[in-house]
């Protein structure tokens, strides 16, 4: 008599969840038989092919409604079907190495935070060589953002923080697409230090603070703050800034 199996053993055996198989069967992928004395379920040795079968389908990324399908199929069937799994693994994967660039850029970002609270300020290079105006209503502007957040960027001059201007860091050869150019890189001197502004009504920052600490020690320029992320700090939310200053 042939060897059967229970479900809990063929679990074991491949790894593969007892749910997972009692979904099979539900869906008419798998027809195992029943034990007489109590219907449990008993899986024999072409069963253990079948479960493989359907594992290696499954790792293939095809849907249960193609698996469903697969056997009754020419060849020509199967090769069709892979051509069109091949291409969306290739979708999804391009979608991932997007998703892991931005999820880099954002702990870049983080890791900016934790290294500006280390050294309030540093010398710095600064990481734009052109801001320009934008609309926040514009779709464009909002896909760049989302995309990367870092890109949002403020412009003042230290004689007057008021007179701020908000806007996108782009290239410099995208910057001849737009009628305004809001601040461009001379190649002056900069300092970098982290600026912190609550979310409340009115968005008070510590900006001159930051500011005063470094005009103790030199003339001051252009302003330039770049968004890192909203956080919570000693419980208060603040939206993080790496901040640029200029050093005349």
């Amino acid at each position: 008599m042939e060897k059967t199996f229970r479900i809990g053993e063929i679990a074991e055996i491949l790894g593969v969840p007892a749910s997972r198989l009692r979904y099979w069967e539900s869906v008419g992928l798998l027809d195992c038989g029943r034990e007489a004395e109590n219907q449990y379920r008993a899986y024999e040795a072409g069963d253990l092919m079948r479960i493989s079968d359907l594992m290696f389908y499954r790792s293939l990324g095809l849907s249960i409604k193609s698996i469903s399908e697969i056997d009754a199929m020419e060849v020509e069937g199967h090769e069709i079907l892979c051509a069109a799994q091949e291409s969306a693994l290739e979708d999804q994967k391009l979608q991932l190495e997007r998703q892991l660039q931005r999820l880099r850029r954002y702990t870049r970002a983080l890791d900016v935070i934790r290294e500006l609270r280390r050294i309030p300020f540093t010398d710095a290079q600064i990481d734009t060589a052109c801001i320009v105006p934008f609309e926040l209503v514009d779709a464009g502007v909002l896909r760049q953002y989302m995309d990367d957040p870092y890109l949002y960027s403020r412009v003042q001059d230290s004689s007057d923080l008021s007179r701020e201007r908000r806007g996108l860091t782009v290239a410099p050869a995208a910057a001849a697409e737009y009628a305004e150019v809001l601040w461009r890189h001379g190649g002056g001197r900069y300092v970098a230090g982290l600026m912190r502004e609550e979310v409340r009504p009115g968005y008070p920052n510590d900006l001159p603070a930051l500011l005063r600490a470094v005009q103790r020690r030199y003339q001051t320029g252009a302003v330039i703050s770049r968004f890192l992320t909203r956080a919570r700090e000693n419980g208060t939310v603040f939206d993080f800034y790496k901040t640029y200053i200029e050093i005349l």
